[in-house]
């Protein structure tokens, strides 16, 4: 019976932590984003950071007010397979909406290079980031975008 007791206790250890990400994890993952959720941000690169282990990929783009505005480009896997690159000084735009935790950050649904004339989907309808398994799919550059994000 104590074997019992501690065996429920532990994987009650292991689930709850589990169970609270996806409770606490993006307010958007039930319904599809709305274009109030949106925000489209164009300017130019000023960071990227996107590499193997070095936290959550990102990048801080200059908006055309001169505003520096930190931008979630996750997750990695989305990014091996090279077809897409952005650097320094390059012209983007990203459709983005804000993150739960920090309503500063934002997390990008879908970036297009202007500059390299390239564009990377990361994030579906519902602003859960896409598998690496559908990226090639079917709906790979479709992502049910609102006609008129917010303009930043």
């Amino acid at each position: 019976m104590r074997r019992y007791i501690l065996v429920t206790f532990v994987l009650f250890l292991i689930v709850l932590p589990l169970q609270a990400q996806r409770w606490g994890g993006n307010r958007l993952c039930t319904e599809p984003l709305k274009s109030e959720d949106l925000r489209l941000i164009q300017g130019s690169v000023e960071d990227v950071q996107v590499q193997a282990g070095k936290g959550m990929p990102t990048m801080v783009v200059k908006g055309v007010d001169g505003s520096l505005i930190s931008i979630a480009v996750g997750p990695y896997s989305a990014w091996l397979d090279g077809n897409f690159t952005v650097q320094k000084g390059d012209q983007v735009t990203v459709n983005a909406f804000s993150c739960r935790r920090d309503a500063e950050r934002l997390a990008a649904v879908e970036i297009m290079n202007k500059t390299r004339g390239t564009q990377l989907a990361l994030r579906d309808e519902y602003g859960r980031p896409e598998s690496q398994g559908q990226r090639g799919g079917r709906r790979a550059g479709r992502l049910g975008r609102p006609e008129s994000p917010k303009q930043q």
